[in-house]
């Protein structure tokens, strides 16, 4: 099939548009948080648990009463995370928007926002 010009154009701006769109639901951030519970257990996987009101959820999983941090995470992100905890500062969560782990949401990356 040949797409003339006109189509073509077309194509590429509904493909350029799913591709924005998409990819803007892959990750959200929680904002500045304090945490208020960290529990790590023996698989290595970490729970956090917020001052959220609400658990930003953008997979939709099925369990938000705190977030995970998987055991495969960077001891750096693991270390920033405690961090925040013992200093009783603000962090910023990353959240994976494309699935969940153990039900819960993932946190991906942390930031430090002053």
């Amino acid at each position: 099939m040949i797409l003339d010009k006109t189509m073509h154009g077309k194509l590429l701006i509904f493909l350029f548009l799913w591709a924005v769109s998409v990819n803007g639901w892959a990750l959200s951030d929680t904002g500045n948080i304090s945490i208020t519970k960290l529990a790590s257990w023996n698989s290595g996987t970490i729970f956090v648990n917020t001052n959220e009101q609400k658990t930003t959820n953008p997979a939709g999983c099925s369990i938000t009463d705190k977030y995970i941090l998987s055991s495969s995470t960077p001891e750096m992100t693991k270390s920033m995370l405690l961090s925040a905890y013992i200093a009783d500062e603000p962090i910023n969560l990353v959240i994976y928007g494309d699935g969940c782990d153990q039900d819960r949401p993932l946190i991906v990356a942390v930031n430090f926002n002053k």
